[in-house]
C-alpha cells in the first residue's frame, strides 16, 4: 500500500473505532496489540471510563420492525449489507424500524446511518435497531 493509501487508512481506522467493531474495550485491544508486537505492556492507572454494553432501548426504538438484515448472511454470500441496508432503511416511514443482526458491532453502518440523519441503538448481540 501506498502512503496515500496509509494516510487514507489512517483517517478513519482507529484503535477506538477497532475496538468499538470488535466490542471489545480499547484496553484490552491496546494490551492485545501490544503483547502480539512484543511490546512491553504500558503502566496501569485509573481504567478508563467505558461505554456501557447494554442500555434500555430508547422510546423511539418500540415500533415495527418493517425489514430486517442478517448482516452476516449476507457477507458468507459475497453481499456487502451497506447497500441494501441504505436503500430501505431511506424507505422508512417515521415510527418504522430497520433491524441489522450481526456477530459484531456494524460500527460503519451506523455511523453512516447517523450520518444521514437516521436514529440508531443497538442492543446486545450487535442487534441495530434503526429509524427516521
Amino acid at each position: 500500500m501506498g502512503a496515500s493509501g496509509q494516510a487514507g487508512v489512517a483517517r478513519v481506522a482507529t484503535v477506538e473505532r477497532a475496538a468499538g467493531v470488535a466490542g471489545t474495550p480499547v484496553r484490552a485491544l491496546v494490551s492485545t496489540l501490544r503483547a502480539a508486537a512484543g511490546l512491553a505492556q504500558a503502566e496501569s492507572g485509573p481504567p478508563p471510563a467505558e461505554t456501557p454494553t447494554a442500555s434500555a432501548p430508547p422510546a423511539w426504538a418500540t415500533g415495527p420492525a418493517v425489514a430486517c438484515f442478517d448482516a452476516d448472511a449476507m457477507l458468507a454470500s459475497g453481499e456487502v449489507p451497506l447497500g441494501p441496508v441504505m436503500a430501505r432503511a431511506r424507505q422508512l416511514d417515521p415510527g418504522e424500524l430497520l433491524i441489522v443482526t450481526a456477530s459484531f458491532r456494524p460500527t460503519p453502518l451506523q455511523e453512516m446511518l447517523e450520518g444521514q440523519g437516521f436514529r440508531c441503538h443497538i442492543e446486545p448481540g450487535f442487534r441495530l435497531l434503526v429509524a427516521r
